[in-house]
């Protein structure tokens, strides 16, 4: 029985290996809105508002689809899709990050958010993923 076991994971695990390349072309483009965030528990009641935590923006990239879409650091998303945030806030950022990779790129995603104990809805374009960009690590002084 044990060898028969170890067989066939050996026969799965060479199966998935050799299907991996395949699956990996037909992956969907990586997107982005270009956010950073952290979970806020226990949020202000706001009327109209059923979430009781949301995720703060604490960076913006810049250019990114949420700065295009008129984001704002401080802004607390509290909903997407016409739909308050629930659970706990500790699981909101994969709630957010599961919807954001639902889409491809060009897509548009609305985020429910409070700006000045106001509630409204932005919409943007998720874009792919931006290829990362090279980084000095030194430099050389400029000889004329």
């Amino acid at each position: 029985m044990c060898c028969r076991t170890l067989t066939l994971l050996v026969a799965v695990a060479a199966t998935v290996s050799l299907l991996s390349p395949a699956v990996a072309l037909q992956r969907p483009p990586q997107v982005w809105v270009g956010v950073g965030i952290q979970a806020e528990k226990d949020i202000p009641s706001i009327a109209g508002l059923t979430a009781k935590s949301g995720l703060r923006i604490t960076s913006l990239r810049f250019g990114s689809p949420a700065e295009k879409a008129g984001l704002l650091i401080d802004d607390l998303i509290v909903g997407a899709e016409g739909h308050d945030f629930s659970g706990e806030a500790s699981n909101l950022e994969n709630q957010l990050r599961r919807l954001i990779l639902q889409h491809m790129p060009g897509d548009s995603v609305t985020l429910r958010i409070v700006r000045d104990h106001k509630v409204m809805d932005i919409r943007l374009q998720v874009e792919r993923t931006p290829e990362p960009s090279p980084v000095k690590q030194t430099s050389s002084p400029k000889l004329d």
